[in-house]
């Protein structure tokens, strides 16, 4: 039996997500991050700058998708770079994990302790933080995050 929950448009549940951080005591000035901007090696997470301008599309794209799917969505803040938040949104495989997450429709949620990344903006230092991040094996719980091409 699945449950279909309404959800609100994308601009909507944007601006309701940057009131909630900066009730949260965030900014409400957004980064969208997707699988493939952050690792974490070392106990510190590291985020590759500059973020892809076409990141917001994906992420109204991904929005859409969650909507059609009616199993719900949650707008998240995983970290913050230089006190902005980075941002992304989860999309339940099923009803099993919508259940887990305590999905009914929208979901906005942010740490109440946030992690603080740190802004990576040199190609080469990236490829060694990755490098870094896949041998540690740490991060495959960064796994929640979608990929920028994720097909559900």
């Amino acid at each position: 039996m699945q449950h279909i929950h309404t959800v609100p448009a994308f601009d909507h549940a944007i601006d309701s997500f940057e009131l909630f951080l900066t009730e949260q005591g965030q900014s409400g000035n957004v980064l969208w991050i997707f699988r493939e901007n952050i690792t974490w090696h070392g106990g510190k997470f590291f985020v590759k700058f500059p973020l892809s301008e076409e990141n917001r599309s994906l992420v109204a794209q991904l929005y859409k998708r969650g909507c059609e799917r009616g199993l719900g969505v949650l707008i998240d803040m995983f970290c913050l770079v230089s006190s902005q938040p980075c941002c992304y949104i989860w999309l339940p495989q099923n009803e099993r994990d919508a259940e887990l997450a305590l999905l009914a429709g929208l979901k906005l949620s942010a740490p109440s302790k946030p992690q603080v990344a740190q802004p990576v903006f040199s190609d080469a230092l990236w490829r060694f933080h990755t490098w870094l991040g896949r041998r540690s094996g740490a991060e495959r719980w960064l796994d929640r995050l979608p990929r920028r091409n994720q097909e559900h």
